[in-house]
């Protein structure tokens, strides 16, 4: 007996090329399940296919997923500039922290 997966990967290879409704009428497996697994890369559509998906962000095609490599790379490089750019806040924090203490002799 087959799982979800299984009954989707069947109906494509016997019956090609075809959509979220056809396949999840052609299965009984429910079309958010088919695009859970598109969203998470384990279905692949081919480039012409590919209008099926979009880029949550920007709208342009996409195969799998939920963002196009541009994207993924910005929401990246912003990440990466916050997250630099907390540490170094923290660091200038320690900086002044250390500047102001005083040390007393008795």
């Amino acid at each position: 007996m087959l799982d979800d997966y299984g009954k989707v990967r069947k109906y494509i290879s016997e019956f090609g090329k075809s959509g979220i409704i056809e396949i999840a009428n052609g299965t009984g497996v429910s079309k958010d399940y088919i695009e859970q697994l598109i969203e998470e890369g384990t279905l692949v559509f081919e480039e012409d296919d590919s209008g099926i998906r979009k880029c949550v962000q920007c709208g342009k095609r996409i195969e799998r997923g939920r963002y196009c490599r541009d994207c993924m790379k910005q929401t990246l490089t912003g990440l990466q500039d916050a997250f630099s750019m907390g540490i170094s806040e923290k660091n200038d924090d320690k900086d002044q922290a250390t500047a102001r203490m005083r040390f007393f002799r008795n």
